[in-house]
C-alpha cells in the first residue's frame, strides 16, 4: 500500500475499529459522493468492509450516519448488508457489506435501463412497507429552504432566464406546492449513477446518508431527471419513467409540482456553493422536463 493510503485513517479512529476487526488494517479512501471524515474499505487478513466514520463530535455528519444505520435493516436485498455501527473514542463508525460492482449507465441505449426500471420497483415496494417515524421528513426540510422564496433575493441577472421567467409565480405558490411532498415512507432522495452498483444482473442502492421520509415516487421522479441529464430526451425518460409503478401512479400535476420544487432547490444551491457545477445542468434537464409536461 501507499504511504497515503496507510496513513489515512486518524489513529482514534483506527484504534475503534482494531478494537473491532483486529490489527493490521488497511485502509483505502475513495473520494466520491463523501458525507463522512473518512469513506473507504478497511480490510483485515483478506476480509473487506466498507466504511463511513465522521468524529462524534461533528453533529451533522454524526447525524446522517445515525440516519444510514437506522434505515440499513429496512433495506434487506436492496442496500449493502450493515455489519455494524460503533459510537467509541469519540468516533461514529458505519460497517457495512462490501459490494463489487460498477456503476449504473444511464445513456440512451445502456443496457441498465430495463435493471434500473427493477430497482426503483423494488424501492418503491419497500417504501411502501416501510412507515418511519425516526428520519427528517423531507417536506420540512424543503420548507424550510423555501428556494423560491429565497432566489427572490438574488438579482434576476444571476438566474438563468429559464429560473427567472418562473421565479415569482414559483414563489408565490411554494408553500402550497410542498404539499406533494408530505409523506412517512422511507427515500433515498439522491438516486444517481454513483449511488446504484451493478454486478451482473445483481443491482443495489448505496450512500443512504440523505434517507429520508418522501412520497414513494420521489426517487423514481429525480432519477429520471438524471437520465434527462445523461442524454435521454425528456419523452423518452418520461416514457421510461412510465414504465416503472411509481411512474405508473404519478400524475402530471404531482410530477410537475415536485420537478419546479427540485429545479428551484438545485438553484438555490448552485449559488450557495459554486463547487458544485454539475446542479446546474441537473436544474436544466428539469426544466426541458417540466416544458415536456407542459405540452403533455
Amino acid at each position: 500500500m501507499s504511504a497515503t493510503a496507510d496513513d489515512c485513517l486518524d489513529p482514534a479512529l483506527r484504534a475503534v475499529l482494531t478494537d473491532r476487526l483486529g490489527g493490521g488494517i488497511e485502509a483505502r479512501p475513495i473520494e466520491a459522493g463523501v458525507h463522512a471524515a473518512f469513506t473507504g474499505t478497511v480490510g483485515v487478513d483478506g476480509q473487506v468492509w466498507f466504511c463511513k466514520a465522521t468524529p462524534t463530535a461533528n453533529a451533522r455528519l454524526s447525524r446522517m450516519l445515525a440516519d444510514e444505520a437506522r434505515v440499513a435493516p429496512m433495506l434487506r436485498g436492496l442496500a449493502p448488508e450493515l455489519v455494524a455501527y460503533i459510537e467509541a473514542g469519540g468516533w461514529q463508525v458505519l460497517l457495512l457489506e462490501h459490494v463489487p460492482g460498477r456503476h449504473a449507465e444511464l445513456s440512451p441505449g445502456s443496457p441498465d435501463l430495463e435493471l434500473l426500471a427493477a430497482v426503483v420497483d423494488q424501492l418503491h415496494e419497500t417504501a411502501n412497507r416501510q412507515r418511519v417515524d425516526s428520519l427528517p421528513r423531507l417536506v420540512d426540510q424543503w420548507r424550510r429552504a423555501s428556494p423560491w422564496r429565497r432566489l427572490q433575493a438574488l438579482p434576476q441577472a444571476d438566474l438563468s432566464p429559464a429560473i427567472a421567467s418562473r421565479l415569482e409565480w414559483a414563489a408565490a405558490g411554494e408553500q402550497g406546492r410542498l404539499s406533494v411532498l408530505e409523506a412517512e415512507t422511507l427515500a433515498h432522495t439522491d438516486l444517481h449513477a454513483l449511488n446504484v452498483l451493478i454486478a451482473g444482473d445483481r443491482v443495489r442502492i448505496v450512500d443512504w446518508a440523505w434517507a429520508r421520509t418522501a412520497p414513494p415516487w420521489f426517487d423514481a421522479l429525480l432519477l429520471t431527471v438524471r437520465l434527462v441529464d445523461a442524454g435521454h430526451s425528456p419523452a423518452d425518460a418520461l416514457s421510461w419513467l412510465g414504465s416503472t409503478r411509481p411512474g405508473r401512479s404519478l400524475d402530471a400535476t404531482t410530477a410537475t409540482a415536485g420537478l419546479i420544487e427540485a429545479a428551484g432547490m438545485w438553484t438555490w444551491l448552485s449559488r450557495r456553493d459554486q463547487a458544485r457545477p454539475h446542479l446546474k445542468t441537473i436544474t436544466e434537464a428539469a426544466i426541458r422536463l417540466l416544458d415536456r409536461l407542459a405540452l403533455a
